[in-house]
């Protein structure tokens, strides 16, 4: 089979948009990969927790991931591209690589997130993943008081 008639795939988002995507592509992401061994591949693939947007995405980070004609530098340089998003959307689409096991997905945004977070105040923490302080003043001037080196 030439590469031009390469085996594809219909990946299902969760609002119903359809993708086709080469399979060599799509089995970067190990649920899928595990899909196809396994002769379980529904024609489309339905892919219930990730929205079309986010799915896009997805399969423009595995197709440039895929290319064999591209060297790992120009992937690093993509990569610091894509990742330049507002950091819901990188929430979202850590949330969609963890759904479909896409590792090498995931290690990006990740350390992209982690970086971004280096300086956040507890504050900005809280704020960024809706988390309802639950403390006390007394409690947290306590907490603050025995580790002063975590709210420098």
């Amino acid at each position: 089979m030439s590469s031009s008639e390469e085996r594809k795939l219909i990946l299902k988002s969760s609002d119903n948009e359809e993708f086709v995507v080469k399979e060599s592509s799509a089995v970067q992401c190990l649920t899928i990969k595990n899909l196809v061994e396994d002769r379980c591949v529904s024609d489309p693939i339905p892919l219930v927790n990730v929205d079309s947007k986010i799915l896009a995405l997805v399969i423009e980070f595995m197709e440039k991931h895929a290319d064999t004609t591209l060297s790992n530098s120009e992937k690093k340089e993509f990569d610091v591209e894509f990742v330049k998003k507002p950091f819901d959307d990188l929430l979202e689409l850590i949330l969609a690589a963890n759904y479909l096991d896409f590792r090498e997905l995931m290690d990006v945004l990740c350390n992209t997130c982690a970086k971004q977070m280096e300086n956040w105040s507890v504050e900005e923490v809280r704020e960024k993943f809706n988390i309802q302080n639950d403390y006390t003043v007394e409690e947290e001037k306590a907490v603050r008081a025995e580790n002063p080196w975590a709210f420098e």
